[in-house]
């Protein structure tokens, strides 16, 4: 979901309509007056996030990445609109670097993720160890460990059959778990919200806990804090406004501190992650006139009429 009416502020920078962004906050508000607060607050932190706008760069901030916060301030001084092919492509080269070790990080922390969260649904589950027959798997587990911990190699390129075959035997286990877990996983919820009574009543509510823990640290949300506590009342359309209001104000806030190509990339970067709404195929005719009207660069007006044909054909 998106904020149409940051949609239509974004889009009256860009196009100078300031009639379409009156147009465009009612039709905001009513697209959001079902939302939860979670959902608006999720929301926004993804457009802040995708727009940079909630980017600090106070010293000692990256003090463990020297290298991508050199990168940072130099992107940060660029004039983009003047520089030269051999500047374009040692910035080209820097993002690249900068993009590949983000990669090589992130990559590294949720595996780490995955695995205490691993580590904690194991000891959690416990208590339930008795309730099905765990120890062909529990054994070929410890053959496992035990051939890793007696591996002489630098890597595991080249092992002996035996350890293959070990992996072999467990096939379809991680399968067949995790369908019986998304088949019945919405009992939890039930069992939690439309049944706490009855859960309470026999004495239950330990047990559907544990399994609400379970089932969160099994899933793709690795980052999972089980000590917030939802918020899932409506918003109001006082609250929309406001919250509207707030980000138009940060948005203006980083425009006027940067220049107009690097507000130009964040508008279209923001405006990506928001679905734009059209109430009819004039609407949509006026969007495309407006936006390539404005447009100053010859060779971005033919490189739109390409793709329209494109699109249309």
């Amino acid at each position: 979901m998106g904020f149409r009416i940051l949609s239509v502020w974004l889009d009256d920078v860009l196009v100078n309509q300031m009639e379409r962004k009156k147009k465009g906050n009612k039709e905001g508000i009513k697209v959001y007056k079902t939302s939860t607060v979670d959902s608006v607050n999720d929301f926004l932190y993804m457009i802040k996030s995708t727009s940079t706008i909630n980017h600090t760069n106070n010293h000692g901030d990256y003090k463990d990445f020297a290298d991508i916060e050199e990168i940072m301030n130099h992107f940060e001084n660029v004039e983009f609109s003047s520089i030269t092919e051999d500047e374009y492509d040692k910035l080209r080269d820097e993002l690249n670097f900068v993009s590949h070790e983000i990669e090589n990080f992130v990559s590294i922390y949720m595996i780490m993720a995955e695995v205490i969260n691993d580590t904690i649904a194991i000891g959690l589950s416990d208590s339930l160890r008795n309730l099905s027959d765990t120890s062909r798997e529990r054994e070929i587990i410890k053959n496992v460990i035990s051939m890793v911990k007696s591996n002489t190699q630098d890597d595991f390129s080249d092992v002996s059959e035996d350890f293959t075959e070990v992996f072999e035997s467990l096939e379809g286990v991680q399968e067949e778990l995790g369908m019986t877990i998304s088949t019945y996983e919405y009992v939890i919820d039930m069992a939690n919200i439309e049944l706490a009574e009855e859960v309470s009543k026999y004495e239950l509510k330990n047990e559907f806990n544990l399994l609400r823990m379970l089932s969160g640290l099994s899933s793709t949300n690795l980052f999972i804090d089980f000590n917030k506590k939802p918020n899932n009342e409506i918003i109001t359309t006082g609250e929309l406004d406001k919250i509207t209001e707030n980000i138009i104000d940060e948005f203006k806030e980083f425009f006027s501190k940067h220049n107009r190509n690097v507000n130009r990339a964040v508008m279209a970067i923001t405006l990506s992650v928001i679905p734009v709404f059209f109430n009819n195929i004039s609407e949509i005719q006026d969007y495309i006139y407006n936006s390539i009207s404005q447009c100053k660069d010859d060779a971005e007006k033919i490189a739109c009429k390409e793709l329209l044909y494109s699109l249309s054909n």
